[in-house]
């Protein structure tokens, strides 16, 4: 599905792009002509100190506090490649139309490709001008990398196996609580799923058989990524094997995407459970005896939001290598302290 607006880059800022792995830039400023459906740069800063120094000088003032922009900020660290590190920076304020929140979003994909997705190491979305600052920088950082909240599926498992505790299951076709539910799959299922691993297929879904405990083919095809979102039902849980065909950094890729769909609490808890508890060994008999390599697990609650921006950031997430290190004080120089230990003398 294109997610994209058709808006490209102007020549302009292809230069300015070009430029700036070259020159000596810290940051470049990009917006988007409606009128002209052209993305466009709207200036650029050289460094003049470290980019933690840099940041509160350089980028305050280029923030039009009601005029929503693009930003790329260079670190000072280079990868292996002795390419500079990229921070992409999203400004979308809360006073910006509907129509300019909506344009923004779906040209980000574009304008990061137009870029250089690789040597994007870390993005954030700004919607609060107070917040376009270092500080606001590092907020962002702390919330990224603290632990995600449980999801629906994860607090069930939790609750399934505080209320069953260290016990085996009973059923001679499950293993213990703590790995999950393996029910078998049927032999059908298996097929499609080999057909899909050799490129006969790009789609796969399974159902699981819960009074049987049986893990079954529901469907398969050969569909585009447009298709996906219809394939997902809306009033039952579903696993989906998919075939995600894209390019990453100028590679043609096909990764085999997991996919375990749940409409919300439609469905019966005793449902909800097994899915959840089945998904595991589910994932653990494709790659062990199928040699199925999944790239990415995903859920989800509505086929809606399987687009090619959400996949390929499940894909290939941004990752920040540039967490602040802060360094222990040293104690006070030419002195070792006071004695603790006295011996007592008799």
């Amino acid at each position: 599905m294109s997610h994209q607006t058709g808006i490209k880059a102007s020549d302009e800022l292809k230069q300015v792009f070009a430029d700036c792995r070259e020159k000596d830039y810290r940051v470049v400023k990009v917006g988007i002509d409606i009128g002209e459906e052209k993305l466009i740069s709207l200036g650029h800063q050289g460094a003049t100190g470290t980019w933690e120094q840099d940041y509160d000088a350089l980028i305050p003032p280029l923030i039009e506090e009601k005029e929503p922009c693009y930003l790329f900020y260079r670190f000072d660290e280079k990868d292996s490649q002795s390419k500079y590190r990229w921070l992409f920076i999203v400004y979308v304020p809360e006073y910006a139309t509907v129509k300019q929140k909506m344009i923004y979003a779906a040209t980000k994909s574009s304008l990061k490709t137009t870029f250089g997705s690789g040597q994007i190491q870390n993005e954030i979305l700004e919607t609060s001008i107070t917040e376009m600052n270092y500080k606001g920088y590092i907020s962002h950082i702390e919330h990224q990398e603290a632990p995600a909240p449980l999801t629906a599926s994860e607090e069930e498992q939790k609750q399934m196996r505080e209320e069953e505790g260290p016990t085996e299951s009973g059923s001679t076709t499950k293993q213990s609580h703590l790995k999950g539910i393996a029910f078998p799959v049927r032999p059908d299922a298996e097929d499609k799923l080999l057909a899909l691993k050799n490129g006969d297929y790009t789609y796969v879904r399974l159902c699981v058989d819960i009074k049987n405990e049986e893990i079954l083919l529901d469907d398969s095809d050969s569909i585009e990524l447009n298709a996906l979102p219809a394939k997902v039902p809306t009033d039952k849980a579903s696993y989906h094997v998919f075939t995600f065909k894209h390019t990453h950094e100028g590679d043609y890729l096909e990764s085999k995407v997991f996919i375990y769909s749940m409409p919300g609490y439609n469905c019966p808890v005793k449902e909800r459970m097994l899915y959840t508890s089945c998904l595991s060994p589910l994932i653990g008999f494709l790659g062990e005896s199928l040699g199925i390599e999944i790239a990415k697990r995903i859920e989800i609650s509505e086929g809606a939001v399987l687009t090619e921006a959400f996949l390929m950031d499940e894909v290939h997430p941004v990752r920040n290598l540039h967490r602040p290190a802060f360094a222990k004080p040293k104690g006070p120089p030419g002195k070792r302290g006071q004695r603790r230990l006295l011996k007592e003398e008799n």
